[in-house]
């Protein structure tokens, strides 16, 4: 199955950078912020999980040019089906489509379980 996620990936990266006129290296370094990365991919002594291929995939459907088709054979993610890949520590430096919203509340107390649950004395009056 890996070996099947492997062509895939490398699959989807060809077409776009055959698309996009630019090497592979630059891909690589647009979706994964890293040049050697689909140069590790096709390497099959090297492993990825299943959480970067799901990540990768969603970036190509996601930024895949208009004009382009989409290999055959290769299932397609929808469109931002996954949270915002501009989260992840891979994309440094890219805006989030979905900030965190803020709070307003304060943060409660934690108590372990057997810890004493210390309450201010009154100050009799």
């Amino acid at each position: 199955m890996e070996n099947d996620l492997r062509s895939s990936l490398i699959a989807v990266a060809e077409a776009f950078a055959a698309a996009e006129g630019c090497a592979l290296s630059t891909v690589s370094r647009r979706c994964r912020n890293d040049s050697a990365f689909f140069r590790r991919i096709a390497d099959v002594g090297k492993s990825f999980t299943l959480r970067t291929f799901d990540e990768v995939m969603q970036w190509f459907s996601d930024n895949w040019p208009g004009d382009a088709d989409w290999p055959i054979g290769v299932a397609r993610p929808s469109a931002a089906s996954s949270p915002s890949l501009g989260d992840s520590p891979s994309h440094a430096g890219a805006a989030s489509a979905r900030p965190i919203p803020q709070t307003e509340r304060s943060p409660a107390a934690v108590h372990g379980a057997g810890d004493p649950v210390v309450t201010p004395a009154s100050t009799g009056g």
